[in-house]
């Protein structure tokens, strides 16, 4: 059973309630896609557990433990090869159980005041919104929260599978929404665990910064070469200063490095890129 906190002054009296919530819907699927997970699916599936009996993992070819691990935790497995995030997120969703579906990237963990607050609102059942957007935050390596005051990002991550999907994207997975879409915020984040070591990062960036090669490069050479002299300095602000990596220490002060690196990495393979 999760609980939930609720302080409130009554008559000049602060008072400290404390709701009890059942946990486990039965009328919400989560559902994640993996590959090489095996270091972190165990407690992405065991905290999406809080909220949900049904849990969905769309593997697209793990050669490691990730797919019997999630086996052995009572999530259905299934084998997609792999065509883009939204594709693999779009067939997740069509393998959901139920109407309303919560997404979770392997690497992330759903916090117990998120799932709490899940299953407080029940939005299944209230049938007065469609979507909720979720922060995300970054967890630096070795740490198990993220740092005080460092931003992250809202995105739609529960949501009504009838009314919003993932839109077919190789890269950007984000939740399509049209102008009716009812949306609302949800207070209590998702804890991001993007990286294991500094290594993993600069290597999914890299892998990143090579997804969006051919996309750059349609902007044109004149552009792109106008921005290659500022777009690591731009970057390393915008993450370091805009998003608040500078309350993170050194760490943040790295992130922000790496993040800047990607931005300008990506501009260089955009220059040299040659369609077939």
């Amino acid at each position: 059973m999760l609980t939930c906190t609720i302080s409130l002054q009554l008559h000049g009296m602060d008072i400290c309630v404390v709701i009890f919530v059942e946990k486990i819907s039965m009328s919400l699927s989560v559902f994640i896609i993996t590959l090489n997970e095996a270091a972190r699916i165990e407690k992405t599936i065991i905290a999406a557990q809080l909220v949900a009996k049904d849990i969905v993992v769309i593997d697209s070819g793990s050669t490691d433990e990730t797919v019997a691990l999630a086996k052995q935790l009572g999530a259905r497995v299934f084998f997609r090869p792999w065509t883009g995030y939204g594709a693999q997120k779009r067939f997740g969703e069509d393998q959901c159980q139920h109407t309303w579906v919560l997404n979770l990237d392997a690497d992330e963990e759903l916090t117990e005041g998120l799932a709490s607050e899940i299953l407080m609102r029940k939005p299944w059942v209230s049938n007065d919104v469609d979507c909720l957007t979720v922060r995300i935050l970054h967890v630096y390596p070795g740490d198990n929260k993220p740092k005080p005051l460092v931003a992250g990002y809202e995105v739609v991550r529960l949501y009504n599978r009838q009314i919003a999907r993932f839109r077919d994207h190789p890269v950007f997975d984000r939740v399509v929404l049209s102008p009716d879409v009812r949306v609302e915020p949800l207070n209590a984040p998702i804890y991001h665990h993007s990286f294991l070591t500094w290594q993993d990062l600069a290597s999914k960036w890299e892998q990143f910064s090579a997804h969006e090669i051919s996309r750059v490069a349609v902007r044109g050479t004149l552009k792109l070469i106008l921005r290659l002299p500022i777009e690591y300095l731009t970057m390393f602000i915008k993450m370091w200063i805009g998003r608040r990596h500078v309350f993170g220490g050194w760490k943040g002060m790295l992130f922000s490095h790496y993040a800047g690196r990607m931005r300008s990495k990506r501009i260089q393979k955009a220059l040299r890129y040659r369609p077939e």
